[in-house]
């Protein structure tokens, strides 16, 4: 059965409040990002902040479902050779972000070949696969399982996901018309299902140049998760709209947008 969550990282707000939000308007999970991550020491592993972030969640069904390592994917990236200083270094921030899922009992770390991270030519794609073998190695030991968001063309993304063995697809609806490396309802067609750990889903309008409510600009959400569901997919579904930023935010009203969005979603999925 498909679940819907919404990523912390695009929310007016984060922290253990951004999960009381979420439980209050009746989602099923969140992914949270690392709060700075190794820029500001692992606000994570603080004591008091475990605590806070406990007792946001309750005693119910709510999930935290994956950990963005945001500063890794972003600032460091992780195309470089393993053994130079920038991929040890890396590999160090990758073992903490696995310690951090393994304490707040996330199952998932989440990586992006996004801004810094992402690899520009086929040496930097073999080696972004190397690190993320070895990331693969690190997570395992700790019953964490590694997905990867890449802002590559089909051919790139399926070469990783082939010889990165273990590694899932977070697959972002609205990236391939964004950054002009395709079209979802075609790629959807063509990937192994069973590769896909969770969907981004978000719209932009026509120019491409702001996000807007579901339904109201690109891509064809309806028909992307109508396709996704007929090759079988059952996974997760994350809210990944820019609700802190205009027009979404617009007047403060970015709360009422994921609202209106999560509505929508539910009635694609339940129809």
């Amino acid at each position: 059965m498909n679940k819907i969550g919404v990523t912390e990282w695009y929310l007016p707000y984060s922290g253990p409040g951004a999960i009381r939000l979420c439980r209050k308007i009746g989602m099923d999970g969140i992914e949270i990002g690392d709060l700075g991550g190794h820029l500001r020491n692992y606000p994570l592993l603080n004591d008091a902040i475990k605590d806070e972030y406990r007792e946001a969640m309750g005693d119910g069904c709510f999930q935290i479902y994956a950990y963005h390592a945001i500063s890794l994917s972003r600032e460091l990236g992780f195309k470089y050779d393993l053994n130079s200083d920038r991929g040890k270094e890396g590999a160090r921030i990758f073992r903490t972000s696995v310690k951090i899922c393994k304490e707040y009992g996330i199952p998932v770390v989440m990586l992006a070949c996004y801004q810094n991270g992402k690899p520009e030519n086929r040496y930097e794609v073999q080696r972004v696969i190397e690190n993320l073998k070895e990331y693969v190695r690190i997570a395992e030991d700790q019953g964490v399982r590694v997905t990867l968001e890449a802002f590559s063309d089909l051919e790139t993304v399926r070469r990783i996901l082939e010889e990165a063995a273990g590694v899932t697809l977070c697959y972002d609806l609205l990236n391939p018309i964004k950054f002009g490396f395709g079209e979802p309802t075609e790629e959807i067609l063509m990937l192994d299902m069973d590769k896909i750990d969770h969907i981004h889903i978000k719209e932009a309008g026509q120019t491409l140049d702001h996000y807007c409510l579901l339904g109201t600009g690109i891509p064809d959400i309806q028909e992307s998760i109508r396709l996704l569901k007929e090759r079988g997919y059952r996974g997760w579904f994350f809210l990944e709209n820019h609700y802190n930023e205009p027009p979404l935010m617009y007047d403060g009203q970015g709360i009422e947008a994921m609202k209106k969005d999560a509505v929508y979603i539910k009635t694609i999925l339940e129809g």
